[in-house]
Order: structure tokens, then C-alpha cells, then sequence
């Protein structure tokens, strides 16, 4: 009975987690790990340059799926959410948790669940996930598309 909980626990959890064709090289992961550092501290700091040196072209989309709706909205681009978050007054912040990281060939994907916060409170969370290509000059975030769940 143990061996069978076991079993279905351990096919819960990968059908739930992303999985890469191939591990990711530490260096690889360590690097993606430290863009989400920089996204953070960025958007906390509402420091336009620091969120654009992220993009791998300014015009990145930005997509959303409403998890009430399940609309899908075109919120811009990487350069107009930079923008944004530079604006914001009261600052925004957001925290990434969970991350999951696959990377192959010089292409990524990072998935996170996140908290987006408006001057300190909770306004939505739910699913991130980032589309990264690796350049000459590190890796960069190539889309962003997340699911909205919003908080009262």
C-alpha cells in the first residue's frame, strides 16, 4: 500500500513540474536564477534600465491569462511594462517563488509562481512563465505570459 502511495505521489509530482529534455547546466541555471534576482530588484526599485538591460528586444510580449475569465490580454511589451513600473507610485514589487528552470541548445524557459504587490499589498498572483534565449552577453527574457488570479 506504502509502495503504491509512493508511486502515485512520485507521478503527481512529475506530471505537475515541468520537465527539461536534458538537465540544465548549473552555470546555465545559476545565471537564470540571477535574471529573476535582477527582475525583482528592478520592479522594486522601479529602474527602467536595469528591466530593459533584461529584454532580448524592448518590444518582448507581455501576455496575461484572467484565471477567473480565462481572457487572454495583450498587456504590451518588455519596454512598456519597464515604463510602467518606473511610474508607479506607489512602487510595485513582485516575488517569484517555486522556480523551475529547463535550458537546451541556448534556449530556456522559467516557470515561477509569483505575488505582484502594489505599495506593500498583495494585489494578484499565480503563474510565470518566461520564454529566455542565451546571447553573447548572457541570457535575456524573450516573452512573458503569467495567469492572474486577483486578491481582494
Amino acid at each position: 500500500m506504502r509502495s503504491q502511495l509512493v508511486m502515485w505521489l512520485g507521478l503527481a509530482a512529475c506530471a505537475s513540474a515541468p520537465r527539461a529534455t536534458a538537465p540544465t547546466d548549473r552555470r546555465d541555471d545559476a545565471a537564470i536564477r540571477d535574471l529573476v534576482v535582477r527582475f525583482e530588484r528592478g520592479v522594486a526599485s522601479g529602474d527602467e534600465a536595469e528591466l530593459n538591460a533584461l529584454w532580448l528586444y524592448p518590444e518582448i510580449p507581455f501576455r496575461y491569462r484572467e484565471a477567473a475569465t480565462g481572457k487572454v490580454v495583450d498587456a504590451g511589451t518588455g519596454a512598456a511594462f519597464a515604463h510602467d513600473v518606473a511610474g508607479a507610485n506607489p512602487k510595485w514589487d513582485e516575488r517569484m517563488t517555486g522556480l523551475a528552470i529547463g535550458a537546451r541548445d541556448g534556449l530556456a524557459t522559467l516557470e515561477a509562481s509569483y505575488q505582484f504587490l502594489d505599495g506593500g499589498h498583495v494585489t494578484n498572483h499565480g503563474r510565470e512563465i518566461w520564454l529566455l534565449a542565451k546571447t553573447e552577453t548572457g541570457w535575456k527574457i524573450a516573452a512573458v505570459a503569467w495567469s492572474v488570479t486577483l486578491d481582494p
